[in-house]
């Protein structure tokens, strides 16, 4: 509509300078067409550009809680997809298997492929300068994605220190319920979060205790190149109370494609 509206003012301006005739006409609509191409630009687009990825992001992390802010140096730039600075934060956002507390992503030098965005809904980042992904992990998280896969266990509770992840739990053995002591870590590997156990012992059900060290097997939180926006997982850091996750963008091209939401 509005490109049609654009195409059919200009064609008035040129029929007006052809003519000879209404010369202020046709400079008033010229100058009209200029004014609106401005605002456009500078404004209207900024906006719809923002728009269209937090709508896409808060699908792809399955949350609404999600604020995006861009900016380019002339504004009007983000028409072709240039964006100096993008910064992403998002709440309880799911990224894999897990819900993360907070979710931070900032970039610069963003190049976004806007037609398949707005027509195809596909979200294209061709080539970025620099993009950073930042992820904090609660103890309430670990403790709902444990409770999650792990169904053999009840009133899990989860305690997160900078050596180790520390599990409590319930688990039923033979019928009868018993207490369990689980040691683990949140760590990356081949491209993957996972959650490893390294420990587990079973009290009240035989005379002492019963260990079956990584009994349950890894729980795989992120799969390989799962991550938004491209990222890759550089640093997993266990903290008191939290995980943290580092990631950043170093391939040219990714596509993220509505199947993959």
């Amino acid at each position: 509509m509005l490109v049609e509206f654009f195409h059919k003012e200009l064609a008035l301006a040129t029929d007006c300078f052809r003519r000879g005739d209404n010369l202020r006409k046709g400079l008033t609509i010229l100058g009209i067409l200029f004014i609106i191409l401005t605002m456009f630009g500078e404004f209207i687009l900024p906006n719809l550009l923002a728009s269209t990825l937090q709508k896409h992001l808060s699908e792809r992390l399955a949350t609404h809680d999600v604020v995006v802010n861009l900016s380019s140096a002339p504004n009007f730039m983000t028409a072709a997809g240039h964006v100096d600075h993008l910064r992403v934060i998002a709440h309880s956002a799911k990224l894999g298997e897990i819900y993360v507390d907070e979710l931070l992503a900032e970039g610069e030098g963003v190049r976004v492929d806007i037609p398949r965005l707005v027509s195809d809904g596909v979200l294209e980042i061709r080539s970025t300068d620099q993009l950073a992904l930042r992820g904090i992990v609660t103890e309430l998280n670990l403790k709902e994605l444990i409770s999650r896969r792990v169904e053999k266990l009840e009133n899990v509770q989860v305690k997160i220190t900078p050596e180790a992840v520390l599990v409590t739990a319930n688990i039923k053995v033979f019928g009868r319920m018993a207490d369990a002591e689980m040691t683990g870590v949140v760590l990356e590997d081949s491209g993957a979060l996972y959650f490893r156990m390294t420990k587990l012992q079973v009290k009240n059900v035989f005379p002492g205790k019963l260990s079956l060290d990584n009994f349950f097997g890894d729980i795989q939180i992120v799969k390989p190149d799962k991550l938004p926006l491209g990222a890759k997982f550089e640093q997993v850091e266990m903290q008191d109370g939290k995980v943290m996750i580092s990631a950043g963008r170093k391939s040219p091209m990714v596509t993220e494609q509505n199947e993959e939401l």
